[in-house]
């Protein structure tokens, strides 16, 4: 029988830190791998990442909180994630059962041969406007990115018309980097 608690205390799970105004900050933790099927709302896989434990895990699918999309950003049916390399963010919670289980926040699979995958942030603080022409924002991770005001900004699910100025604290995103670690692009999300 497996121990099915949950915990924040499970060993390679995202951190969750509590900022000085006692806000939870969840910080997505992420990992890669293989999958290696698909069974009802659960994908099996193959955790190659050093972030967490490695070798087989199973990454439970919440149909309401999970996004599952490809290399391009765009929605992926759960039926329809093939096995291979895949990348997913995972939240504080995670079964001490064997093989351990979560739900993750995001789900990038059916990566083409040579494909990269964009990275998913949750910005931490309201961005800065740099020159009129960029803006830096900090993720929960501590990272920071910059987007350019000419960056290709759109929602997730709906054709609306976004641009950088919809990018808040809060924000769920994926972030396409060039060389100069500056986000060309970007999928909002949350957005309605």
């Amino acid at each position: 029988d497996s121990l099915e608690v949950e915990t924040g205390e499970a060993p390679g799970t995202s951190a969750e830190e509590t900022t000085e105004e006692g806000v939870e900050v969840d910080i997505p933790l992420k990992i890669s791998g293989l999958i290696h099927s698909v069974d009802g709302n659960e994908i099996v896989a193959d955790n190659q990442s050093e972030n967490s434990a490695q070798g087989d895990m199973i990454l439970m699918v919440d149909e309401n909180s999970t996004f599952i999309l490809d290399t391009d950003g765009m929605p992926v049916d759960l039926a329809d994630v093939k096995e291979g390399k895949f990348e997913a963010y995972l939240g504080p919670a995670m079964t001490m059962s064997l093989p351990p289980q979560c739900t993750p926040y995001v789900v990038i699979a059916n990566f083409p041969e040579d494909g990269d995958a964009p990275l998913y942030a949750v910005i931490a603080e309201e961005p800065t406007l740099e020159d009129n022409s960029y803006r830096t924002v900090k993720a929960t991770d501590g990272e920071t990115y910059v987007i350019p005001d000419n960056a290709y900004v759109k929602p997730f699910r709906t054709r609306n018309i976004l641009s950088v100025e919809d990018i808040h604290a809060g924000t769920r995103c994926l972030l396409w980097l060039d060389e100069q670690d500056e986000a060309f692009r970007v999928v909002i999300l949350d957005a309605e």
